[in-house]
């Protein structure tokens, strides 16, 4: 049963990140890099406190459900609605400044792009309360149709404005319009749950809760937007934010839809915790990274070989100045997945307050790389300064959460498998030399030349050992092919 409701909602985040990321497509090649910048800019600033609120907030209150069932929802709406108060109002001032400023880091157009978003934040909150409660309850398929209701609908909006030629005002009041849609669809839901009275120790308890886990959605959302509103304030061109953008959509793409696999980690650490199994989860941590490597690496191989081609035929011609964001961001992607198994067994054996310090660490280390190697830029290139900085500070992360979950298991390495990294290296720096040395001209061959490379190379890694049958059964088992 657990396992069919952890399958149906890595099915509905395969597909939502899927839709966004063609809606994206849309936006930068009918809009051009422009709106694309000023958009991804501007949802920046709504999602740089939003992913905190929902994060902690939505938390909380599935801990206190799971301590007491009889709760209605009315505290924590009141307790969530005033956080989005406080963290918009805050946006809201910030946009405004830049607004009157003249010769401010945000332009006028930004601005109202900004102020439109934070109203849609308080139109689709009915649907963020509904989709908390329908978790809480382990209704995971109607949570997710809650929230896939008012996504789907945002998105098409998005993609119709764009093709019948609306900029970026009218791209965003279709969003705004389109969220209308879930909170239609959550008000009946909303009403069977909004019961009882408002409970002040209740809302000390929810906030209690909240401070508890915080640490990790202020990472979170510094991960998913300070890169972008760092561009921004430096008064980096739309156009250059465009092109960060889609570079780094990938490797974002990339990373959120392997954390959501790895998640699934926390209930299987947990268990072996209380009975003490140290050796069944440093088993599982070994398999986790080898199917990462053995699984991503050639995808990742023939997306940074073929990342400029791939640039320009996805998004259009001028984006594949953005090639090493696009490099750096998968690469930053692996190490965060690799990561995450690391943040659930630190929360598996109750290590709360080391978890929260280093994701401040993390946090910090976000805006202190990205700012301060983009203001010394090293490499004359904004944009790949700032990437860098992010994968920089998902390096160090890597390192930090490895060297604390030692306190639990000795055996835990940075990495169990760096024979395995070192081989898909070579296959990397094989292939790029062969396509360079022929010099080919059409994409067609420098994807087919890229393709036999890597199938050389797991054909060679299933004679040394790195792929077995094992791993070739899974694939099938998993696709449900007999």
């Amino acid at each position: 049963m657990i396992a069919k409701k952890f399958s149906q909602n890595f099915f509905f985040q395969i597909v939502s990140q899927a839709i966004s990321f063609i809606a994206s497509i849309f936006v930068a090649r009918l809009g051009g890099a422009a709106i694309f910048g000023n958009i991804g800019l501007a949802t920046s600033y709504q999602n740089l406190f939003r992913s905190l609120i929902v994060n902690a907030s939505n938390n909380a209150h599935l801990k206190v459900y799971a301590e007491d069932k009889s709760h209605g929802i009315k505290t924590y709406m009141y307790y969530t609605f005033s956080l989005f108060i406080g963290a918009d109002f805050l946006v809201f001032i910030w946009a405004f400044y830049n607004y009157i400023t003249p010769n401010s880091s945000l332009n006028k157009l930004q601005s109202l792009l900004i102020f439109i978003f934070i109203l849609q934040d308080f139109i689709a909150f009915p649907a963020l309360i509904a989709r908390t409660d329908q978790t809480a309850k382990l209704n995971i398929f109607k949570a997710n149709i809650v929230n896939f209701i008012p996504f789907i609908t945002i998105n098409i909006f998005k993609i119709f404005a764009v093709f019948i030629g609306f900029k970026e005002i009218g791209i965003a009041l279709a969003m705004l319009i389109a969220s209308l849609a879930g909170t239609f669809y959550s008000i009946p839901i909303i009403k069977k749950s909004y019961r009882g009275k408002f409970d002040k120790k209740l809302l000390k308890k929810y906030f209690r809760y909240s401070l508890y886990i915080a640490a990790a959605g202020i990472s979170q959302s510094l991960l998913m937007s300070y890169d972008k509103i760092l561009l921004g304030f430096m008064k980096i061109s739309p156009e250059m934010i465009g092109y960060y953008n889609a570079g780094n959509r990938l490797g974002v793409l990339f990373m959120l839809i392997g954390v959501n696999a790895g998640g699934i980690f926390l209930a299987i650490f947990s268990k072996n915790a209380v009975n003490k199994d140290t050796d069944s989860t440093l088993n599982y941590l070994k398999k986790y990274e080898r199917y990462i490597l053995i699984f991503f690496s050639p995808f990742l191989i023939g997306t940074i070989i073929l990342g400029k081609d791939l640039l320009g035929i996805i998004f259009g011609q001028g984006f594949a100045i953005a090639y090493v964001v696009l490099s750096l961001s998968l690469i930053m992607g692996l190490l965060k997945i690799l990561t995450i198994p690391l943040h659930n067994l630190l929360f598996a054996n109750n290590k709360f307050k080391s978890f929260n310090i280093l994701s401040v660490v993390y946090a910090s280390l976000i805006i202190f790389l990205t700012t301060s190697i983009a203001i010394i830029d090293p490499f004359d290139d904004k944009l790949m300064s700032v990437a860098f900085g992010l994968f920089l500070a998902g390096l160090i992360e890597k390192v930090l959460f490895t060297i604390y979950v030692k306190t639990i298991e000795k055996r835990i390495r940075f990495s169990f498998y760096p024979a395995y990294i070192l081989y898909f290296l070579m296959t990397y720096i094989i292939s790029t030399n062969v396509i360079n040395h022929l010099d080919l001209k059409s994409f067609a061959s420098r994807l087919l030349i890229t393709v036999v490379c890597i199938a050389i190379s797991i054909l060679g890694g299933s004679i040394l050992g790195i792929y077995k049958r094992s791993d070739i059964n899974l694939v099938f088992n998993l696709l449900h092919i007999n």
